[in-house]
């Protein structure tokens, strides 16, 4: 059975001034980087095996997918 897991990126300075995003190329803020360690360290505990991960080409998307894959026991690409 396949699964998929959608996983929204980790906090931002825009985020925290409420401001929408859209297409601006924000990166993560400190916060919004330790969300994304957690978020991979829960994975790896949880035992679940991450065999694929797409993201979008925004900067917090790319942090948080490179935050959490290193935690996760990523496999593959």
């Amino acid at each position: 059975m396949i699964h998929f897991y959608i996983v929204r990126h980790g906090e931002t300075a825009g985020n925290v001034s409420q401001l929408i995003q859209g297409i601006t190329n924000s990166q993560l803020n400190a916060r919004g980087r330790k969300q994304a360690l957690a978020l991979g360290r829960g994975l790896r505990a949880s035992g679940l095996m991450i065999d694929r991960v797409v993201a979008s080409d925004l900067l917090r998307a790319q942090e948080t997918a490179q935050q959490f894959t290193g935690h996760a026991g990523k496999a593959g690409n």
